[in-house]
């Protein structure tokens, strides 16, 4: 009985720690030739991890963006598909977007 009750605080406080609110938040410009990217961010449970005012490169079809140290995140050029590395583990997910004129936009929230 202690045991079990021991293993389930266990099992509690580690999805507690590697599932939390992930706020993705970005903006392409698709005027001209080639899409832009604007901005692209994620903020996991208040803190800002990816942020692309800190750098990003361009791959053929993704933007890599620039993390903290452990974390990791890329956004393919719909906007639609994003991968995110954390030191607890990874996730993709698809997401909606909306077009506004030459922009596509998204602020989405997973794992809320």
């Amino acid at each position: 009985m202690k045991i079990s009750f021991f293993l389930s605080l266990v099992l509690a406080s580690t999805i507690s720690s590697t599932i939390a609110c992930v706020n993705s938040v970005g903006t392409i410009n698709t005027s001209g030739d080639h899409f832009q990217l604007q901005t692209a961010y994620i903020i996991d449970n208040g803190q800002d991890t990816c942020d692309s005012a800190r750098g990003y490169s361009t791959s053929t079809s993704t933007w890599v963006i620039n993390c903290i140290g452990g974390y990791s995140m890329q956004v393919d050029t719909s906007g639609h598909n994003v991968w995110y590395g954390t030191p607890h583990g990874s996730f993709t997910w698809q997401q909606a977007t909306s077009q506004n004129g030459q922009f596509i936009t998204w602020n989405v929230n997973e794992f809320c």
